[in-house]
């Protein structure tokens, strides 16, 4: 279900599995970045999320091919750091994804994230 006003969709509401979080402030050594700071979420797959900081000054500031290079060292670092099992379904298991932030490059948008 949406809602628009004008052209522009202004709310979502979709129905998923239930999410949460499953790991905060996972600190990891990154080939490439150094020492980055991220959380691990459940929501139908683990994601780790990793937002601006020192090592990492946001999505804006890498090309495509740098954010593929450095994804799967993050999940591999993250996933010997912390273990991501499902509390209800263990065949549920191992980070999949990595989510990279970054502050918004267009007017009027309020988030910016490439899933890898």
């Amino acid at each position: 279900h949406y809602q628009t006003k004008g052209d522009k969709v202004t709310s979502v509401k979709i129905f998923n599995v239930p999410a949460y979080l499953a790991h905060q402030d996972v600190t990891v050594e990154i080939e490439g970045l150094g020492e980055i700071t991220v959380d691990v979420a459940y929501g139908g797959n683990y994601y780790v999320i990793v937002d601006p900081q020192e090592n990492y000054a946001g999505l804006e500031h890498y090309s495509p091919d740098e954010i593929l290079m450095l994804s799967p060292k993050v999940r591999t670092a993250v996933s010997k750091a912390v273990e991501c099992i499902h509390p209800n379904d263990p065949t549920v298991c191992g980070v999949s994804h990595v989510l990279w932030t970054g502050k918004p490059t267009q007017e009027g948008a309020t988030a910016r994230n490439a899933v890898f």
